[in-house]
């Protein structure tokens, strides 16, 4: 009795036996992400807002997420089409005052208001 044995089919077999649970939890994550953030933006946007100022702070914040989407959609594949990859550098440099600064580092958030505080004239 003669065994014909294929080594492509055996792989594949393996690729899509491996494949089919990565596939189900990425999207099962993608679903629960969404389905925990999307409330949880709003929420929290409500919450830390003054009540008199909940309708404004909403408006706000919806329009900036607006133009957010819309300078993700339409504004960075022209900018990567025209600078290519100095586009990341660029957009590095928007993101890096977000990082800490040395003196905010290792101080818990009530402590670093202090440090950020400006005098008043």
């Amino acid at each position: 009795m003669h065994v014909h044995y294929e080594p492509e089919k055996t792989v594949l077999r393996l690729l899509r036996v491996r494949a089919l649970p990565r596939i189900v939890f990425l999207l099962s994550a993608e679903y629960l992400y969404g389905l925990a953030f999307t409330p949880l933006i709003i929420s929290y946007t409500v919450e830390i807002l003054p009540y008199p100022l909940r309708a404004k702070g909403l408006t706000i914040f919806n329009f900036t997420i607006s133009c957010a989407l819309i300078f993700n959609q339409y504004i960075n594949p022209i900018a990567l089409d025209h600078i290519s990859w100095k586009y990341y550098i660029a957009s590095l440099r928007l993101v890096a005052p977000t990082f800490p600064s040395p003196s905010e580092a290792n101080k818990t958030f009530p402590r670093v208001p202090p440090v950020t505080r400006r005098p008043r004239n």
